[in-house]
């Protein structure tokens, strides 16, 4: 991964790092969370959160899910996490399991709060039934029943997830055309001075501040063309 960056003379990237500067309180002390919480921004964007995931939109975006699960033809699974600024959820496309191995293979979407900007990706995940280590879940301590380990990621239409992908890309594209795909080649970057109010350590990526931790930069694969989206962002004119 690397910092933010893209060439400017073909595509306009601009309004996904702008919406970052506008919301997170990039180069403030990371080490003085009062005046982090005092940025305006950051304030700007717990209001988001409590609108959009808590309030009455969050049972709007639920009942989407379902929807177009229908649509679909497969299973929903909300994974909205109450602190990040995204509508999230996973379709189930299959599952397995051996002795000691739960297999999903999930189709994600993610609806950024803060603008317009949406991702699509598959992941295959394997769930064993041994316990994982602690983990913060809402400020508390759990040890989760299986550790989840994504065997692979998927970033663009191939394989098993293409037709499955393309169908979900076009009913979010329908239902909101404003809406623009954000490709991994730039929701991988990182954003130096970057400091996320839900979550510690080094996920200081562009979709870590758009999105939530649903994707696992982690994977063991990660499969697709990392440009997949940028046509939505390409220049109608080069500039010199």
């Amino acid at each position: 991964m690397r910092t933010f960056q893209f060439d400017y003379q073909t595509h306009d990237y601009w309004s996904v790092f702008m919406t970052i500067q506008e919301f997170y309180p990039i180069g403030l002390d990371p080490t003085s969370p009062s005046l982090q919480s005092n940025f305006p921004g950051a304030q700007a964007l717990d209001a988001r959160i409590r609108e959009g995931i808590l309030g009455e939109f969050g049972q709007v975006w639920e009942q989407k899910g379902q929807d177009w699960g229908r649509q679909l033809g497969l299973p929903y699974h909300s994974a909205v996490q109450r602190v990040a600024p995204a509508y999230c959820g996973y379709f189930l496309l299959e599952q397995g399991e051996t002795e000691d191995v739960l297999f999903e293979k999930r189709l994600y979407l993610a609806l950024s709060l803060l603008g317009p900007f949406f991702v699509v990706f598959g992941r295959t995940v394997d769930r064993t039934s041994y316990p994982g280590p602690k983990q913060i879940y809402y400020g508390e301590f759990i040890t989760p029943d299986r550790q989840e380990i994504t065997r692979q990621a998927v970033i663009s239409p191939i394989g098993e997830y293409q037709e499955t992908f393309r169908a979900l890309e076009k009913l979010v594209r329908t239902e909101h055309p404003q809406h623009r795909f954000v490709p991994f080649d730039v929701y991988a970057q990182w954003i130096d001075g970057l400091a996320l109010h839900y979550t510690e350590g080094s996920t200081h990526t562009v979709y870590h501040a758009l999105f939530n931790q649903e994707f696992d930069f982690q994977a063991r694969a990660i499969l697709g063309d990392i440009d997949y989206g940028s046509e939505d962002w390409k220049l109608t004119e080069p500039k010199p």
